[in-house]
């Protein structure tokens, strides 16, 4: 007999063995930069919308 268990289609790889936190952590400093970039940009972007309804 044949157990239906054995016969289902793996659709991924299996769990990795190693922690999720393989790679080294972030450096907190990037974190302000990004956002630092980020602010930057959406002023950019934002700069002189208004502007044409005074």
């Amino acid at each position: 007999m044949v157990m239906a268990d054995a016969l289902e289609t793996r659709t991924s790889a299996p769990q990795s063995s190693t922690s999720d936190r393989a790679s080294m952590p972030r450096d907190p400093r990037a974190y302000l930069w990004d956002a630092a970039r980020a602010a930057s940009l959406i002023e950019e972007f934002t700069d002189g919308l208004y502007e044409a309804d005074t």
